[in-house]
């Protein structure tokens, strides 16, 4: 489905209330924009617990925010069962 939108003075967008329904975006939700090729990808921002602390975090780089914990390093520690590996970081 193809639609097109103004951008206006501030360079803002409307998202049709088809798409926002469709993603459950409500006024308020924060969006990742994400800019990959050519092409501006917009997604719903979930977040994250640290497993360390158990506090709610914004990570970049793979690190918590709150603590300062290594999430690259701290799902090395964990063995592989059964060719899956334990989620280290839980989505609300």
């Amino acid at each position: 489905m193809e639609m097109i939108r103004k951008l206006d003075e501030l360079g803002r967008i409307v998202i049709p209330v088809e798409i926002r329904n469709q993603y459950d975006l409500k006024e308020g939700d924060r969006l990742e924009i994400e800019e990959r090729d050519s092409a501006i990808i917009l997604k719903k921002h979930k977040d994250t617990c640290c497993p360390q602390c158990l506090k709610k975090c914004v990570h970049t780089d793979n690190f918590c925010s709150r603590c300062g914990l290594n999430f690259k390093e701290y799902a090395k520690s964990f063995k592989k069962l059964d060719e899956k590996t334990v989620a280290v970081v839980i989505t609300k």
